[in-house]
This record gives structure tokens, sequence and C-alpha cells, in this order.
């Protein structure tokens, strides 16, 4: 029964995998990451240097990956992972901020459920979808870290712990993708 019960569900993988995993731009994003992968399960300081030394200047995808390696196996629907890590991170970030700013813990969590129900999360033909491995995901949530760390630093300027915060947080959209620094500057 065992046996049935995991062959159902490498089956429901696969489909998952040939159905919504694109081929194409996120292809190749998905190639590079699975040698960052490989390296890191063969030595993870190895995986550590491929990463960093990048051409594509999408360093903060590439560390997420490498630091979940442990975790993860060389199938797309595997590497998904990275993606639903991030999105929890900033539902986690949202229903945090909420709660201290005093929301009643049902609105808090309406609030925080919003980001898990915004359309582009599951809409197949965007690029930021959670199917895709494109770093578009990884910068739509540091965009809303930073966001969020701003507007926590607004409230107490004078914390050196926020600003350190903020700081990292602003540190961390910048690495999300090449181009980051025009949607910082927007910032």
């Amino acid at each position: 029964i065992l046996f049935l019960g995991l062959l159902k569900l490498q089956s429901a993988v696969h489909f998952v995998t040939e159905r919504f995993v694109p081929t194409g731009d996120s292809f190749t994003y998905e190639t590079f990451l699975f040698q960052i992968l490989n390296a890191s399960h063969h030595n993870f300081y190895d995986g550590f240097r491929l990463a960093i030394s990048s051409a594509d200047y999408n360093w903060l995808h590439d560390l997420v990956v490498l630091f979940l390696s442990p975790f993860i196996y060389n199938r797309t629907s595997s590497l998904l992972l990275v993606n639903f890590a991030i999105l929890g991170i900033s539902v986690f970030w949202v229903l945090f901020l909420s709660l201290r700013s005093g929301l009643e813990p049902f609105w808090a969590f309406l609030i925080s459920l919003l980001i898990i129900l915004l359309p582009w999360n599951f809409n197949s033909h965007m690029q930021i979808n959670l199917a895709t491995m494109m770093p578009e995901q990884m910068l739509i949530n540091s965009e809303l870290w930073a966001i969020l760390a701003a507007s926590l630093w607004l409230s107490r300027p004078s914390s050196t712990t926020i600003s350190l915060l903020l700081g990292i947080c602003l540190g961390l959209f910048l690495w999300s993708r090449g181009n980051a620094a025009a949607y910082l500057a927007m910032l």
C-alpha cells in the first residue's frame, strides 16, 4: 500500500512538473540553479563559489537555493520549494507587522492571506508565478520585505536594530535581480 501511495505521489509530481513548469527563459535560470544544487550536494563550498561568481547577478535567488540545497533534490518540482519558502517569509512578515500594529488577530490573518492570494502567484502566463524559477518572484518578495522594513523603520527611526534590518532588506532587494538598482531608487 505504501509503494502504491508513493507511486501515485510520483505520478502527481511528474504531472505538475510537466504541466506547470515552462520552458524557455525560466529554463535557463533553472539549469544554472541545478548546477548550484549539484555543486553544493558534492561540496558546499563549490556551490557557494559558483553562486557568488555568477554573471546573472541574481545572487539572492542563487544563495537561497544554495542554503536550501539539503532539502532539495534534482527535480524542478523540488526546486519550487525556494519560491514557497520566500512566500512564507513574506506572509510571516505581514502577519507579524499586522499584529504588532495592533490589529485583531482575525484581520491580521486576513491581510497576510491576501499576500498568498495575489493573482500573479498562480497565473501560469506571468513570469512571476510560483511555478517558475524566474528571479521575479524573488524580486517581488524582497521588495515587499524592503517596504515592510522601511515602514517599520519609519515608526522608530532611532532604533539601531530596525535600521540594521532595513539595511539588510534593502541589500537583499538589491541582490534579488541584476537590474534591481532602478527599482531600489524608486522605493
